[in-house]
């Protein structure tokens, strides 16, 4: 049997109370890894946390840049992963991501989302 791969790391889920962000933070969790979750429906993300053994939750809307802002600003330790399946699907080396396109993608997903 192998060891844990994520053992003292902590794992941050933007998007963690459903779909594949659930599933990576049930993994990152069996991994080892502390997990923050986040999500914008508090009930569900309460839920989803309890299941997943979630460290910790935070119940905000990803395209908030202030609530963003706030979200990171508060936590406080270093963060090992950063994982964010809310928003649309651009996929890019951290180094070389657009934050305009990303944040486009972001509001189109949010759109879509309240219809």
């Amino acid at each position: 049997m192998r060891p844990p791969e994520f053992t003292g790391q902590t794992v941050v889920v933007i998007g963690g109370s459903g779909g594949i962000g659930l599933e990576t933070a049930r993994r990152a969790r069996a991994e080892g890894a502390a997990v923050i979750m986040t999500g914008r429906d508090p009930d569900r993300l309460k839920r989803a946390a309890a299941d997943v053994g979630a460290r910790d939750s935070a119940a905000f809307d990803a395209t908030d840049p202030d609530a963003l802002a706030r979200f990171f600003g508060a936590l406080p330790e270093t963060i090992d992963h950063v994982v964010v399946t809310a928003g649309g699907p651009y996929y890019a080396p951290l180094a070389d991501l657009d934050r305009e396109r990303a944040h486009r993608d972001f509001d189109r997903a949010a759109t879509k989302s309240h219809r």
